[in-house]
């Protein structure tokens, strides 16, 4: 054997695997595939943090928080000093008028506001700023509640889908092994005949669900900037079991937590404060002024004082405006919070019957389903029971878990809605 060939012949020994080098690559495969999947999973929260942190929308709403933090530096500002120079004298007909042939001044003035109204427009804006870090709580609260629509109807559109396919691949079967049998003439024609027509039924009840699936997630993935292909793992807690608190609990829960409520009250408030500005600003502002005078020669100081009188405007349209706004912005405060107790009870009672329904539907149910499916099929390969039967009861188990998928998902809604109402998670916090 020459060298060459002994060489390759060892490089062939060394890089050919070993089954425990195969194992080992097979189950590094393994973990990475199954971390990867992990990784595209998608909660509710990862969905609305998606939506927060790279929707333009959101960006907007918190520039208007920046715009009112700006607003609320410029409130205690003081107002410019103001430099004045002149110069007069210039008599007409002569020349070379000289520097003691003429007046000079150079003044500065400074105007001093009176009546707190610095510290009070302050105060206005830092109420106004309260406010609207409130409204964008209530943005979020809002824009959660649109997308948890969305992601809940994704979630349980993936569920009839798996339903509705698994129901189509047994009916299939069904359909094969009732074929086999029509050719060896064990049954009739009007069997199979009767057997074709149920196609329809699986098939379109497929298709729905993947459009109602397709449908609620090309607009999540768009809300929240879904970057990567195909349709991730939704991970999402089915409704709990747990009891309802009663509804005057839950809303006096809301008048603390709801930000929109807040953000009323807030704006009353501020303009509670605008009257108190606008009063003040009836009182005078004072400017006083001082510098350096030449006078034809003689040089001096000179100090004033401006001080307007009120006379004739003392604004009263202007703080009656305020008034009237101050008395809005309270019954709107009043308004909102009879609503939020408006929205809460009827959400309530919404949640409380389609919980007393989904009840009924317990997990032992479709085991129930299972078990009739399995003794009917029994049943039919002994020849005691017929094709049609069978049918039905596959029939049965399709639309049952079908429409506990959809009882599950109004109810599922509704707690979204319930949540909304309060302003937080009705039982904890969501996944």
């Amino acid at each position: 054997m020459t060298n060459g060939n002994l060489l390759r012949r060892t490089l062939t020994n060394r890089t050919r695997p070993s089954w425990v080098y195969l194992l080992g690559v097979q189950l590094f495969l393994l973990l990475v595939s199954a971390a990867s999947a992990a990784a595209q999973d998608l909660t509710l929260n990862q969905a609305i943090e998606g939506f927060l942190s790279r929707s333009p929308l959101a960006e907007a709403e918190k520039e208007k928080v920046v715009a009112a933090q700006a607003r609320l530096r410029q409130s205690g500002a003081w107002t410019n000093p103001v430099l004045t120079y002149g110069q007069e004298g210039y008599r007409l007909g002569e020349q070379g008028s000289g520097f003691d042939q003429q007046e000079f001044l150079f003044g500065l003035s400074q105007e001093f506001e009176l009546g707190g109204k610095r510290g009070k427009r302050s105060e206005v804006a830092e109420l106004e700023l309260a406010e609207q870090e409130a409204r964008y709580d209530d943005f979020v609260r809002l824009k959660r509640l649109e997308i948890s629509r969305l992601f809940v109807t994704a979630y349980y559109g993936l569920k009839q889908k798996e339903i509705a396919e698994e129901s189509l691949e047994g009916y299939l079967k069904i359909c094969d092994l009732h074929r086999r049998r029509y050719e060896a003439g064990e049954v009739s024609g009007l069997a199979q005949i009767k057997l074709e027509a149920d196609e329809i039924q699986y098939v379109v009840r497929t298709v729905q669900a993947e459009r109602r699936l397709d449908e609620a997630w090309a607009e999540l993935a768009s809300m929240i900037g879904w970057a990567h292909p195909g349709l991730p793992g939704l991970r999402w807690d089915e409704p709990a079991q747990a009891d309802l608190p009663a509804a005057s609990e839950l809303i006096g829960i809301a008048l603390e937590a709801r930000p929109d409520y807040r953000a009323r009250r807030l704006a009353a408030q501020a303009a509670e404060k605008q009257v108190e500005l606008e009063r003040a600003s009836n009182v005078p502002n004072l400017t006083v002024a001082g510098g350096y005078k030449r006078d034809f020669g003689e040089n001096s100081f000179f100090l004033g004082l401006q001080l307007p009188l009120p006379l004739w405007d003392r604004r009263e349209g202007a703080i009656a405006a305020r008034i009237s706004s101050s008395r809005r912005e309270g019954m709107l405060s009043g308004w909102t919070r009879v609503w939020i107790g408006y929205e809460i009870t009827r959400a309530h009672d919404r949640v409380g019957r389609l919980k007393k329904a989904a009840s009924r539907l317990d997990a032992r149910y479709g085991e129930r389903l299972e078990r009739l499916v399995n003794l009917t099929a029994l049943n039919y390969e002994a020849g005691e029971a017929g094709i049609l039967e069978y049918l039905d009861a596959l029939r049965v188990r399709r639309d049952t878990l079908l429409e506990r998928m959809e009882l599950l998902e109004e109810l599922s809604l509704a707690e979204l809605e319930l949540e909304a109402a309060i302003g937080r998670p009705v039982y904890g916090v969501r996944p």
